[in-house]
């Protein structure tokens, strides 16, 4: 049977989103994407939301039209048209919220589930899971090094590493705020520790996280957003982890 739908399941940091839109460029250089529609798939609400959006904005559906009328319609034209197509459902963590919504199996059409779900949760024929995980402890250090690029400004590697649990996003993040800032790793490894102590202060309660590897990502987080608000220049170099907040936050992307 066909493939209908792949799942890339994972904890969050590992960079599923960031797989997803990855894929968005390799189907467009082979021209084997004409329309695209990136769903924030939160929750039922928010898929027959962007299902109406990308229906209306298609043409299948005129202003009046029911958004859950205007959803169907655009599984409708999924199911029969010729153009080649991509839906993403990205941080569907609730799978039913999608029962009754999944895009149809088709040859011209690709489906793509980021999710936190595990994978013995997706009992379908019609969906294939793709576990994403951690960077074993050597990748990650070695995904450092290189991403710094600048060999004075590896030492610490292997410790930073670890502290920020070979998380991708984690570890990409750490890199683009190493080179912009002309640090080493030993150097951001004390503003990270020295933000966290910060961080606890105002969110004591860790349970309020999502997952055990918030804690990772948030201090990270906010070194990065701070750096954004110093007016620090974009680093293009290394630029996998940008392309999916970049597509993602498109949201309908039509191609000719």
């Amino acid at each position: 049977m066909e493939v209908g739908a792949r799942v890339l399941a994972g904890m969050g940091g590992v960079g599923k989103t960031q797989l997803a839109a990855q894929l968005v460029p390799h189907l467009v250089e082979r021209r084997r994407l004409h329309f695209l529609v990136w769903v924030p798939a939160t929750s039922q609400d928010a898929i027959v939301t962007r299902y109406a959006e990308a229906a209306s904005v298609h043409g299948l559906a005129e202003a009046g039209v029911s958004p859950n009328d205007a959803a169907i319609r655009l599984l409708a034209w999924l199911a029969h048209t010729d153009r080649r197509w991509l839906i993403v459902l990205d941080n569907l963590d609730n799978p039913a919220d999608a029962t009754g919504w999944w895009p149809p199996a088709s040859a011209t059409g690709y489906t793509v589930v980021t999710s936190r779900v595990h994978e013995d949760v997706w009992g379908s024929d019609i969906r294939a899971v793709t576990p994403v995980g951690l960077f074993h402890s050597d990748e990650a250090i070695a995904y450092l090094r290189s991403a710094v690029v600048d060999p004075g400004s590896r030492e610490g590697a292997a410790e930073l590493a670890t502290d920020l649990g070979y998380l991708p996003i984690a570890l990409a993040q750490a890199a683009a705020y190493i080179r912009e800032r002309g640090l080493s790793c030993a150097s951001y490894r004390q503003e990270l520790a020295d933000r966290r102590i910060r961080l606890r202060e105002l969110l004591p309660d860790s349970t309020a996280l999502p997952d055990e590897h918030a804690a990772r990502l948030d201090a990270t987080w906010s070194l990065s957003i701070e750096a954004v608000d110093r007016g620090l220049p974009p680093d293009p170099g290394h630029g996998v982890y940008a392309a999916g907040a970049s597509v993602a936050g498109a949201g309908l992307v039509f191609f000719s």
